[in-house]
């Protein structure tokens, strides 16, 4: 990516058990103009960077829904992700790469960064369907909802 985009610019949220060998490979691979480390960040502070991107990245080689995911599809950003179950269940086919493949990601994430409106059309989707799958208050309703109905049929 910094070849085709040396302008491109990656920021890493959060923190966890890879990050010292993360800001190692940078600085090896002399990246440090192009990747910056936020580490833990309070929601005001993520909120601030995820309104400043162009999209989310979120590539692990298993998982359940992110919550990384999730944040990014509410505030509107196109999400590149693995190809993972949990994530065909909420991204776009086209916005999903195999998981590992660093070729894969790094195409799509050129292809998103020279298309804006595709970009903006993944985004607009990503916010719709988190306001209609994805809110706390709608899953809560609709977790309330269904312990009321199971309450009601076993009053019966």
């Amino acid at each position: 990516m910094r070849a085709r985009r040396p302008d491109a610019r990656l920021h890493l949220l959060g923190g966890g058990s890879q990050e010292g060998l993360l800001r190692k490979l940078v600085a090896e691979l002399a990246l440090q103009d192009s990747v910056q480390f936020h580490g833990r960040l309070d929601d005001a502070g993520m909120a601030a960077v995820l309104a400043a991107a162009k999209l989310s990245i979120s590539v692990p080689e298993s998982d359940a829904t992110s919550v990384s995911v999730l944040e990014s599809m509410a505030c509107g950003l196109t999400v590149i992700a693995s190809d993972l179950p949990a994530n065909r269940d909420w991204l776009a086919p086209d916005a999903l790469v195999p998981a590992g493949d660093s070729d894969a990601l790094a195409a799509c994430w050129l292809a998103l960064l020279q298309d804006d409106a595709r970009a903006a059309v993944l985004g607009a989707r990503n916010a719709e369907r988190f306001v209609q799958d994805g809110d706390r208050r709608v899953q809560m309703d609709a977790m309330d909802a269904a312990c009321r109905r199971l309450l009601a049929q076993a009053r019966r």
